[in-house]
């Protein structure tokens, strides 16, 4: 009995571990789709379309970073 209760606290620590890594994940996606973006724009190497694309793979990140943070805590 003592065994299952461990075993399911264990498994319950690396879900909340691993679900905190997406979001840092997520959040680290987000924020090298906007450098890029920055950086090749300045370069004049980005066409709209690419900027639009991946700020919108940023922007989408974010989200679903954001929605998943009130799961985690």
């Amino acid at each position: 009995m003592k065994d299952n209760l461990k075993e399911k606290k264990n498994n319950s620590k690396k879900e909340n571990i691993l679900k905190k890594n997406i979001h840092i994940i997520l959040r680290c996606v987000a924020l090298a789709m906007g450098i890029a973006v920055i950086i090749l724009s300045k370069l004049n190497n980005l066409d709209p379309n690419s900027s639009v694309a991946m700020l919108g793979i940023g922007l989408t990140c974010l989200a679903i970073s954001i929605l998943d943070d009130k799961t985690i805590k």
